[in-house]
Parts: structure tokens; C-alpha cells; sequence
């Protein structure tokens, strides 16, 4: 699969030079399955080295309520570490959140009934969870996310252009996603690889995007021809 930005293209590296308080998350529901402190850390320490604070949260904290009240946390970078799967032309985000048929019937009965929430298994786990879509994003979500960037770096984030377009109608000025099926350890990499860039070399989204898919290219061509 291949790695896309959606919408107009942004000079993150001048909210590093010239706004040193701003702030940054990760969202790590991908944990439980896929552990990788190591690259927390490293994505952590990369984004405090170009002077954002850096909240991350783990899958307990990753919710319904949580997916609801991000935009007002005035984040201007956010990784998604979360499990996401494309159906019926609508890539849906994850939540740790377990389901229950009553829980949709009682506390989120609206929200069903209006396409916003869904169950969902991830292909690792077997236990079921909610999911939001971008019927959530348009309606549910509180808050403007004031010219954000966001990373969705689980599969299909930007499949079909469903999610990123309701993220974009909410204030978000980039989504950068896979447009298909991605293994954990490869968009790992591409995490990786695309916060330097950006952080670090201070490119802009579009070349550090075409540069990040160059290095993890190279990277498991290298790999393959190793096995």
C-alpha cells in the first residue's frame, strides 16, 4: 500500500521554530497487540526535541468519549497508532472501548442509529470493540481542530477519502494515511521515518510523505532480499 497526504500541503516545521509551546499526541491503541515502547519513545523524544509537548494515550484512554473531545485539546500533530478497516466506502477509527448490544442500545443509541458507531474486530484480536466513522467526525465531535495535522496510520485511513474529508470539514488541514491493508511493523517504520522528517529535517508534508515511502521501500526490498 502506498502512503497519502489529503488536502492542502503545510510547513509543519514553522510551528516548531516559531511556536515552541505546541502540543502534539499519540494515540497507542495498537499496544495490546502490537507492543513497541521503543518507538514511543523515540517518537516522543523527536517531537520534544523540536519543542512540542507530547501527550500520549494508551489503549485504556482511547474511547468513544475520547475520539469526542480531541479537537478541543488543541493539538497541532496527531498520530493515530490505531487499528481502522475500510467497509462500505467508510474507513471507521477504533476504540479500546469493548461492545456490548446493550451499550449501543442505552448510551449510544443516537450514534448508531445515525451511522456514527459500529462494532468491530480487529484481524489479531477476537474481542469486539466500537468504532467511529466520519459520520462522528462531522456530527459528534466537539471542538475545531484549528489547521491540524494528522497521521492515521492504521489501514485504509485514507481509502476512499471517506474519514479525511470529515476530518478536513472539522478543521484539519492534512490527513496523511494508507490508502490500503498495512502490517503493524511496516507503518511503524513509516511513523518513524515520516515524524524525522518532518520534526527533524523540517520538510514539508508532501516531500517528506514521497520520502518516507522511499526509506520504507528501500527498507523491506532490503528485508526481503535478506530472507
Amino acid at each position: 500500500s502506498s502512503v497519502v497526504a489529503v488536502a492542502a500541503l503545510q510547513l509543519l516545521a514553522r510551528y516548531a521554530l516559531s511556536r515552541p509551546s505546541y502540543r502534539s499526541a499519540i494515540l497507542d491503541e495498537l499496544s495490546p497487540d502490537h507492543p513497541d515502547p521503543q518507538l514511543i519513545s523515540s517518537l516522543v523524544g523527536i517531537m520534544e526535541n523540536a519543542g512540542f509537548s507530547v501527550d500520549v494515550y494508551g489503549p485504556s484512554q482511547i474511547t468513544v468519549d475520547l475520539y469526542r473531545v480531541l479537537a478541543m485539546k488543541r493539538y497541532q500533530f496527531v498520530l493515530f497508532r490505531v487499528h481502522s478497516a475500510f467497509n462500505d466506502g467508510k474507513t471507521w477509527l477504533f476504540t479500546s472501548e469493548a461492545y456490548s448490544k446493550e451499550k449501543l442500545l442505552t448510551r449510544y443509541v443516537a450514534e448508531l442509529l445515525s451511522d456514527q458507531i459500529a462494532p468491530a474486530r480487529s484481524y489479531v484480536g477476537g474481542e469486539m470493540v466500537l468504532a467511529i466513522g466520519p459520520e462522528f467526525i462531522r456530527r459528534s465531535s466537539q471542538g475545531n481542530w484549528m489547521g491540524a495535522v494528522i497521521v492515521l496510520a492504521g489501514c485504509s485511513g485514507t481509502a476512499g477519502e471517506s474519514l479525511p474529508e470529515a476530518f478536513v470539514e472539522r478543521g484539519v488541514s492534512v490527513v496523511i494515511g494508507w490508502n490500503g491493508l498495512v502490517s503493524a511493523n511496516h507503518a511503524d517504520q513509516a511513523s518513524l521515518s515520516l515524524v524525522k522528517l518532518l520534526f527533524e529535517e523540517k520538510m514539508t508534508v508532501g516531500a517528506a510523505v514521497e520520502e518516507t515511502m522511499l526509506q520504507v521501500c528501500l527498507l523491506y526490498t532490503s528485508d526481503a532480499a535478506d530472507e
